[in-house]
């Protein structure tokens, strides 16, 4: 699959070392925020996949991604597709999510991972499952840029890297139909809603007291 994510941006050639030991093992029954959209080709199965450790150690490579890494880990989210794509996706939010520094990889990836199934879905593309379940956590994916503390704009008052590079990700997407077009509508509406003066401070604010109310909370018995 030669250069099936690249976008027109430069992918760092130098080789990432491998973060050994900082592995998040996925539980049986995780679910994804990702709804139903997808065949999936028979749905997910009840056994954990084997190669959960594997693939969340490839994504913790892409702080630095290269052409290899990225194909790399959609080979192993094409191979998961028709069992345990549900798998895949959960992996794929939760580690966009709590790692920023691998967001700019894993952007690529998504790309990467919808065309190379698509390509082995061909003969049957109402069984590639991630266009529709990764676009339906686009919306997630793009607020968690925001809401999580990253700069909306610079010193000069324009936008930081970080959104620029979203932004640039949605035109590129929806030229190519990687994912649906209302899914990328409602990412794009979440990304500019919360550039606008006063979201951001707002979605942090909404934040501090959601994690105070669970502090709050009573321990369960």
């Amino acid at each position: 699959m030669a250069n099936s994510g690249g976008g027109g941006e430069q992918l760092d050639q130098d080789q990432d070392q491998d973060h050994a030991g900082d592995v998040v093992v996925m539980k049986k029954g995780v679910k994804s925020s990702g709804g139903s959209g997808g065949g999936g080709g028979g749905g997910s199965s009840h056994q954990q996949w084997s190669r959960t450790r594997e693939f969340v150690k490839c994504l913790k490579t892409l702080k630095r991604p290269t052409e290899t890494k990225l194909q790399t880990a959609a080979a192993m989210a094409t191979q998961a597709h028709r069992k345990h794509y549900k798998e895949v996706v959960a992996i794929l939010e939760k580690t966009f999510k709590k790692h920023a520094e691998l967001r700019a990889g894993m952007l690529h990836l998504l790309e990467f991972i919808v065309k190379s199934t698509k390509e082995a879905c061909k003969d049957a593309p109402e069984r590639e499952p991630y266009s529709d379940r990764i676009g339906n956590i686009l919306r997630t994916l793009f607020a968690q840029i925001i809401t999580d503390g990253a700069e909306v704009t610079s010193g000069n008052g324009s936008e930081t890297d970080e959104v620029r590079r979203a932004r640039k990700c949605l035109k590129r997407w929806e030229k190519d139909s990687i994912f649906p077009v209302d899914n990328l509508a409602e990412a794009g509406a979440a990304l500019n809603q919360l550039t606008t003066p006063g979201a951001r401070a707002a979605a942090a604010a909404a934040n501090e007291a959601a994690a105070a109310a669970a502090a709050a909370a009573p321990p369960p018995l």
